[in-house]
């Protein structure tokens, strides 16, 4: 007997429910997510490698623990991406300081493989549900080099 299929609501309820803190939830959050940019039409074959941020290997070019980063992406052009996931209720706002650390920390330059320093090609996040606060808004718009996925409702796995 095969499993039931689960709607992406059902999955973040699930996470919702079954997680045992913040922190987990945001964990599992995280890999939902990388899972979607992997299989998602928008993005497929932009992405040669998704890192957990716990995993990306120059993660040690970057000081103290939280960095706001979630994930990073190396894409087939061999940018990197720094990405941020959040998993909001949908009456929760979200302020510009909720981002300063993704956003301070994504500027930074880091070492690649060949020693060659580097940076950050774009900023992705990836906000469920929430609403987001005026200077956030401005920022989102001002700023090129950040894409901001904001869902409402559910992501489409087709």
């Amino acid at each position: 007997m095969s499993a039931p299929i689960l709607s992406f609501t059902d999955v973040l309820n699930k996470f919702r429910n079954e997680s045992f803190s913040e922190r987990d939830k945001g964990t599992r959050f995280e890999r939902l997510m990388k899972s979607y940019l992997m299989i998602t039409p928008k993005y497929t074959g932009k992405f040669k490698e998704i890192w957990l941020w716990e995993d990306f290997p120059y993660r040690k070019d970057f000081s103290g623990k939280d960095t706001g980063i979630d994930l990073v992406a190396l894409t087939t052009d061999n940018e990197y991406w720094a990405i941020q996931c959040k998993c909001y209720a949908e009456d929760a706002r979200i302020n510009k300081d909720g981002v300063d650390s993704f956003l301070a920390t994504s500027s930074k330059e880091f070492y690649n493989d060949q020693m060659q320093t580097t940076r950050f090609a774009y900023r992705l996040g990836l906000q469920l549900l929430g609403k987001l606060e005026k200077k956030l808004k401005y920022l989102l718009k001002t700023h090129t080099s950040i894409l901001s996925l904001h869902v409402k409702g559910s992501f489409n796995f087709d």
